[in-house]
């Protein structure tokens, strides 16, 4: 004798809570529009990380510290949304160079500062955005410095 399966639906109490559908066109517009005209400057935000990213900037045998990882990441996250992706760019490349360390040795934090100087440059002279042609050679002379370390030390 065959027994035919019986479903159980679970009551959506989280569903049950918030109902269903979803939100406005002119609502999610609205919120758009206040997040484009909104002036927030990142520039006191960018020099927290910064500080913590720089404060972790020495030499040692062990490999980058969750902390500047962190730093790095918050850098790379919320530069595009303050209109700043060159930051993001920058930060993204130290990203990838760090990943790929075992260690932190002189000419790798030499690297990593580069890249903390370039952010404060572009920080100071207000370069938003993708910084144009100037923002295309930073990024081409930060992505070359990270090559050339990997090419001295074969760590691809």
């Amino acid at each position: 004798m065959t027994t035919k399966a019986r479903i159980i639906k679970p009551t959506n109490s989280l569903k049950a809570k918030i109902g269903s559908g979803g939100i406005p066109d002119e609502r999610i517009q609205r919120a758009q529009d206040h997040i484009e005209s909104a002036e927030i400057d990142f520039t006191p935000m960018a020099a927290e990380f910064l500080q913590e990213l720089e404060t972790e900037l020495k030499p040692s045998n062990n490999p980058p510290s969750s902390a500047m990882i962190n730093a790095i990441m918050q850098l790379k996250g919320c530069g595009g949304m303050f209109r700043y992706q060159l930051i993001s760019d920058v930060a993204n490349n130290a990203l990838h160079f760090v990943e790929g360390l075992e260690t932190l040795n002189d000419d790798a934090v030499d690297v990593l500062k580069g890249h903390t100087q370039t952010i404060r440059t572009i920080l100071r002279t207000k370069l938003t955005e993708n910084g144009g042609p100037h923002g295309r050679i930073l990024l081409k002379e930060l992505h070359d410095a990270r090559e050339r370390y990997h090419l001295k030390y074969n760590n691809l």
